[in-house]
């Protein structure tokens, strides 16, 4: 935790840590944190991208073909929730759109919502492989499937001044 901090200027307020010896659970880690530096002022408006962590930000499926499978190792399953608390005197000018994304045969499947409620927003993203191995012929979604990760994953949210 030291490490991935060292960089960075966030102020801890809680961290915790569940499921650590249920081996019939998954592990999941709860960090409650401010973060100042995360956003862009411009004016009245602040934009911010909501993934302070785990963001795909390129497609590691560079080229147009493939010859050989990928080969992921196992399924995955990663969720990202987020609790951004708005500043005083801002309310959201723009959001970006809820997106679900899922590939033949359910081999794959993103999804992404924010939620609004008062002044909180409420970040859920959940990426899932849900098979280790990707022959060739479906290569062409897979490497679609990321692009459209990135690109969601890229977007920001607008606040406004009051």
């Amino acid at each position: 935790m030291k490490k991935f901090l060292e960089d960075k200027s966030w102020e801890i307020q809680k961290s915790e840590f569940l499921n650590l010896k249920e081996i019939d659970q998954n592990a999941k880690q709860l960090h409650e944190l401010v973060i100042s530096e995360h956003c862009t002022l411009a004016g009245n408006v602040i934009y911010l991208n909501p993934y302070v962590t785990s963001q795909v930000k390129e497609n590691i499926f560079k080229h147009e073909k493939r010859e050989y499978p990928v080969d992921f190792g196992s399924p995955a399953d990663r969720t990202y929730m987020c609790k951004i608390v708005l500043p005083e005197g801002y309310t959201v000018d723009e959001l970006p759109k809820p997106k679900i994304i899922v590939l033949p045969g359910n081999a794959a499947k993103f999804s992404y919502n924010i939620s609004q409620t008062g002044n909180v927003l409420n970040v859920i993203s959940m990426l899932q492989i849900n098979k280790a191995l990707f022959l060739q012929d479906e290569y062409p979604h897979l490497r679609e499937f990321y692009n459209q990760v990135v690109a969601k994953q890229s977007e920001q949210i607008v606040l406004k001044r009051k």
